[in-house]
């Protein structure tokens, strides 16, 4: 069912190689192809540890998280105690 691809150029360097192959993909496939830029930001905080509450969910050790139905996506699942 799909219909498209994306590929996401972060301007790491030597990438023109996957470049090129997602585009023949999608060429062999029949799909859309499609040339998106983005940034490295928000993987080098990831690998960082600067988790900022508005881009990360950080879940302390015992925690889980379930689905919410706002714009959260998900959430630490609050305990039986309110906690």
């Amino acid at each position: 069912n799909y219909t498209r691809l994306a590929y996401i150029d972060t301007g790491l360097p030597n990438m023109d190689d996957h470049r090129q192959a997602a585009k023949e993909w999608a060429e062999r496939q029949g799909w859309e192809y499609t040339l998106l830029h983005g940034k490295m930001d928000l993987i080098r905080r990831l690998m960082g540890g600067d988790w900022d509450h508005e881009d990360f969910l950080v879940v302390p050790p015992g925690q889980t998280i379930e689905a919410s139905a706002d714009e959260d996506i998900v959430r630490i699942k609050k305990s039986r105690t309110g906690k």
